[in-house]
């Protein structure tokens, strides 16, 4: 779980997020130190490339994230919008436990809950459960907001 909660988030954040509409203001709502999971250890940061993270072709599909590793369908984001994405874990020693994204922006560290909840429009940390790989895969659908544009 621990794996899967630090690789996750370094790959989220490696994705561009435009607003809406460059009129539209997006909100910044971003939680406090004390109510960030006990999970997600934020001295990973440091070592974060802010570059974007290559896309790669898979399956006929045009994923972005770590070829062989795990990857998010590669379409824009949309800042304070509701996105639904894809999420592809790959490999032999996929984590368990439950689904999390947490995200960071670049310029100012902020954390925010990215998940959006199950027939809600609540966020949360995290989603169901990673389940179990079929040939090397894992997909997990999502949907997710972040609040602001950026890195």
């Amino acid at each position: 779980m621990k794996v899967l909660s630090c690789l996750i988030p370094a790959l989220f954040m490696l994705s561009g997020c435009v607003s809406d509409s460059p009129e539209k203001p997006t909100k910044e709502v971003y939680v406090s130190q004390k109510d960030i999971p006990s999970y997600f250890d934020s001295s990973i940061m440091k070592d974060v490339d802010w570059n974007e993270s290559p896309v790669f072709s898979y399956d006929s599909l045009e994923l972005r994230g770590e070829e062989g590793k795990v990857a998010i369908l590669s379409t824009p984001w949309k800042a304070d919008t509701v996105n639904k994405y894809m999420w592809f874990l790959f490999g032999d020693s996929i984590p368990s436990g439950n689904f999390s994204v947490i995200a960071v922006k670049k310029d100012t560290g902020a954390v925010s809950k990215a998940l959006v909840l199950p027939d809600s429009k609540q966020q949360g940390w995290s989603i169901g459960s990673v389940g179990t790989a079929v040939d090397r895969r894992f997909d997990m659908p999502a949907a997710m907001s972040l609040p602001s544009k950026g890195l």
